[in-house]
């Protein structure tokens, strides 16, 4: 799955030191993530089992952004995915893994 994130100009998502705010980071991954794990779980409800965010480099208020989610394995119930967020050099800002049961 590919999305764009734009972090618009000034906004409520920016951390007071000039970046966008990690929780906002978390919050739209994980959700992404959840959305895909659904999709191939048939659609079922799926919950966040674990999580793990690495920041890389921060995301700039202002600047758009790829996010890449995929699922990098399945067992059973459990499905595992990991997402990047790249910005338009394809540098990477933002790394997760997570496991949805």
């Amino acid at each position: 799955m590919f999305c764009f994130l734009s972090t618009g100009g000034e906004s409520l998502a920016e951390a007071g030191d000039g970046e966008v705010h990690h929780g906002v980071t978390n919050a739209v991954l994980d959700s992404l993530m959840a959305q895909l794990s659904a999709i191939h779980s048939d659609y079922s409800p799926v919950a966040t089992a674990f999580i793990d965010h690495q920041y890389v480099q921060p995301l700039c208020p202002g600047q758009e952004y790829l996010l890449r989610v995929k699922i990098s394995r399945r067992d059973k119930r459990k499905v595992f995915v990991e997402a990047t967020i790249l910005d338009p050099g394809m540098e990477t800002h933002f790394r997760s893994q997570a496991l949805f049961l």
